[in-house]
């Protein structure tokens, strides 16, 4: 759904954690999160680490101007940390159409844009993952993010009604059921039925919000592995690792 259509569905504080620049973003936050996390454990150097979140940083720093740059070559003619500061999802487009996915081609430009910096740490970019690892992280990132806002929204809404019932517990207005006339009833009292359920709903998604705080990641099975990897291989089946909160 394009990002001017997925604003029927939620308010902008909310939809725009779920558009493209978005997406990209959160991308780059699990490349960040997971080289720092391996860096922890021992399977990555530090100093690749810092590298990789470096670059990280860049996605999406700047618009991309011009139009797209797989029409206009934009990403050949700049140098590749300046072509991820403008990368965006319509660069992608032409090669995760043949992928199958958008995150092999932007592990691609992140791995080019980090070799500018550093070649060294470029072998360390999205080791050990899958396409399926960022994406989903992604995505949950992204609905984090979102929650955040939407929390936001409900505390808002919960005090204005919370007011509204307050200001209105005397003020009598005409009672409906089945659409009819009913006994009289207080207006405060039907604008705290509307405030009754976000409690509940607020609880509802603190709880699924921490859920998203959290990545299982499973380290692809190969048998060519690097020397550093070999050296941990009880920590090859399974990696669990805390990401950034969103």
């Amino acid at each position: 759904m394009s990002d001017a259509l997925r604003g029927i569905f939620a308010s902008d504080p909310v939809s725009r954690h779920f558009g493209d620049a978005a997406l990209l973003s959160a991308m780059a936050r699990f490349e960040a999160g997971l080289a720092a996390a391996q860096a922890d454990a021992g399977l990555v150097p530090r100093e690749a680490a810092d590298a990789i979140a470096a670059v990280c940083a860049q996605v999406g720093a700047r618009p991309a101007g011009g139009g797209s740059a797989a029409q206009h070559g934009a990403l050949a003619a700049l140098d590749a940390l300046d072509a991820l500061a403008a990368l965006d999802a319509a660069a992608l487009v032409p090669a995760a159409r043949r992928a199958g996915t958008i995150a092999i081609p932007f592990v691609k430009a992140l791995t080019d844009a980090v070799a500018a910096q550093d070649a060294q740490a470029a072998r360390w970019v999205h080791f050990g993952a899958t396409s399926q690892d960022v994406i989903d992280t992604a995505l949950a990132l992204q609905a984090g993010a979102a929650g955040a806002a939407l929390l936001a929204q409900i505390a808002r809404v919960g005090g204005l009604l919370a007011a509204l019932a307050d200001t209105h517990r005397d003020t009598m207005m005409t009672g409906r059921t089945l659409l009819q006339p009913a006994a009289p009833v207080p207006f405060g009292w039907k604008a705290a039925c509307w405030l009754a359920p976000l409690p509940r709903l607020r609880a509802r998604l603190l709880s699924a919000r921490r859920v998203t705080r959290f990545v299982r990641h499973r380290q692809r099975r190969t048998r060519k592995v690097t020397d550093g990897w070999s050296r941990h291989r009880k920590r090859r089946k399974w990696v669990y690792g805390s990401m950034v909160q969103a």
